[in-house]
């Protein structure tokens, strides 16, 4: 099949700027697709489609009198029987705000900073850990004096937050990727960023040890100017970012090496120009990796094969 184009904003009526999130949800035997993002006046705006309907949206922000001045992250939680779709976001004096729905309740919106005591620049991440058979979920960002955050919450407290610069005396300049790998009986839950000197570092915490921090630059010699992206190919853990001069930089790690980087653009020619995001597809008994980001030249995307590395 070609692809094909749909204008949800002629359907709705509702523009949206900035990058989207994207969610899926079970509503009986239809499975319905949602988007969300930031309108042009801040307005939080769902927008969402069944089988059972063509796109509709929904203004959060009409419902709850909150807006935000960043893009959003997505993510899902399990209350009781309830499914709870859930929304973060970084609103204009930078309270750090996380929107729900559920069933058994319309959309609400809580402040995340006056529990915690943190603001926030920047956008944030999201991940969800066990912790016994109750699901904690996760929120990393920034404050805007670069010290990294970590919100946490479940259902047996309300929402906390850990210092991880206090920990670990690194600040950071850049929006964060998130990743967990398993590490034995234990889950190590990953974020990475870069400070203001260009260093590329990975924080990392787990059941046996609090949270820890790895220059990344002094092991492989690469400094980065964007913020990473993270993904995962079985246990090798990679990090796809902007260097100097548009560069597309790659690093990976895996239980037999340190880290690794490779530029590859040199490899494609193509340079790029802000955030990445990668994807994998199967090709017969090989899983591609792949990642697409805007050209420097602003008429064109992007998308480059990440060629294999040694494993």
């Amino acid at each position: 099949m070609l692809p094909q184009l749909v204008n949800i904003t002629a359907i709705t009526g509702q523009r949206a700027q900035g990058k989207l999130t994207a969610w899926q949800t079970p509503n009986g035997s239809l499975n319905v697709e949602h988007l969300a993002g930031r309108g042009l006046r801040g307005e939080v705006l769902v927008f969402y489609w069944s089988p059972a309907h063509n796109w509709q949206v929904v203004n959060v922000t009409q419902k709850t009198g909150a807006t935000v001045a960043g893009d959003l992250t997505s993510w899902q939680s399990r209350v009781g029987a309830f499914n709870v779709e859930q929304l973060a976001g970084r609103a204009p004096n930078g309270d750090l705000l996380v929107f729900a729905w559920s069933p058994q309740h319309d959309w609400q919106a809580v402040n995340v900073s006056q529990k915690t005591g943190y603001k926030i620049a920047g956008d944030v991440v999201s991940w969800q850990t066990p912790n016994g058979s109750v699901i904690v979920d996760h929120l990393a960002g920034r404050t805007p004096a670069g010290e990294l955050i970590v919100f946490y919450w479940s259902t047996q407290h309300d929402w906390q937050a850990v210092n991880v610069t206090a920990k670990t005396g690194v600040t950071v300049t850049s929006d964060l990727a998130s990743y967990v790998t398993p590490d034995g009986p234990n889950l190590v839950e990953h974020l990475a960023g870069h400070a203001a000197n260009g260093h590329l570092y990975v924080f990392w915490w787990s059941a046996a040890h609090d949270w820890q921090a790895v220059d990344i630059t002094a092991i492989t010699g690469r400094v980065v100017v964007g913020s990473p992206a993270a993904w995962l190919a079985g246990n090798i853990a990679h990090l796809g970012v902007q260097g100097p001069n548009g560069s597309f930089l790659v690093f990976w790690w895996t239980p037999a090496t340190n880290w690794l980087a490779i530029d590859a653009s040199a490899i494609s020619g193509e340079k790029i120009a802000g955030a990445v995001t990668p994807y994998q597809r199967p090709d017969g008994a090989e899983l591609v990796e792949l990642a697409g980001a805007r050209s420097p030249s602003f008429r064109k995307a992007s998308r480059t094969r990440i060629p294999s590395c040694d494993r």
